[in-house]
């Protein structure tokens, strides 16, 4: 583990709220129109989706949650990009592990979980 990973692994539940747990983290590259930066997704338990800067240790935001399909969904293009799809705004993602599909998969059942 990097020094900055092992930083972030203690750090993280700075990012939390007491009992929330991590489902599903990632370091990966948020796609802008003009730039693109690093960023740890977390998803939790609560649930939310939380973008931080992983060499700044800050909070860059949030994704406003639903557990309406309608109103969040992930769209995936293949095993390394995917979409995460609100109202208001849509994020764009690039997962260098390749794990896209385990985004979608995590979010839809999360938001299964929340309906029942």
């Amino acid at each position: 583990m990097t020094g900055i990973m092992l930083k972030f692994f203690h750090k993280r539940q700075d990012f939390l709220e007491p009992g929330e747990s991590v489902v599903l983290i990632s370091k990966l590259k948020k796609i802008n129109k003009l730039t693109n930066k690093k960023v740890q997704l977390i998803l939790t338990d609560k649930p939310q989706l939380i973008c931080v800067d992983p060499g700044k240790m800050v909070t860059k935001g949030n994704i406003m949650w639903s557990d309406d399909p309608s109103e969040l969904n992930v769209q995936v293009s293949n095993s390394s990009h995917f979409r995460i799809c609100t109202p208001k705004k849509v994020s764009s993602f690039e997962d260098a592990k390749q794990r896209a599909w385990q985004w979608k998969k995590a979010i839809e059942d999360l938001q299964r979980c929340q309906k029942n």
